[in-house]
């Protein structure tokens, strides 16, 4: 003969039951992103590229991305002297005049790292001379197939 439970225990069977698949819903997603993250998803944040390779970023290095295919997301690392050198982001006849508009972002730390956005990026420094000395770099930041 089957139990009967009264209509409070049953509620409170139910309501056990909903917390506790909501509980391993939580699981499953906690779980779910340990293993996305462990198993080495690199462009999740893109790729990594110190500007300017082992010379860092210094004069003359407009010619460093040549050659190189930039996916938003990528990250460009800038290595200098701060007390040289900076990094400007700038809008492009900003780029081209080697002066700061009105729009730009400063990075003056000496290790800067910059995630890039779809499209194309322009940076220089803006110490006394440095862009007139090829101390910019304009990159193209595109989707392209994925990497392997």
């Amino acid at each position: 003969m089957e139990e009967r439970r009264n209509p409070p225990q049953k509620c409170l069977d139910i309501a056990r039951a909903i917390f506790q698949s909501w509980k391993m819903g939580r699981l499953v997603a906690v779980v779910t992103c340990l293993v996305l993250s462990c198993v080495g998803i690199k462009n999740a944040s893109g790729a990594e590229y110190t500007v300017g390779d082992e010379r860092g970023w210094t004069i003359d290095i407009e010619g460093w991305t040549q050659g190189k295919k930039f996916r938003p997301g990528d990250v460009l690392i800038f290595k200098y002297d701060p007390l040289l050198h900076n990094v400007v982001a700038v809008d492009l006849d900003s780029y081209d005049t080697c002066t700061l508009g009105e729009k730009y972002k400063m990075y003056d730390t000496g290790n800067d790292r910059v995630v890039l956005e779809k499209g194309n990026s322009f940076f220089f420094s803006s110490e006394d001379g440095d862009c007139d000395k090829k101390m910019k770099i304009e990159v193209h930041a595109w989707d392209f197939p994925p990497r392997m």
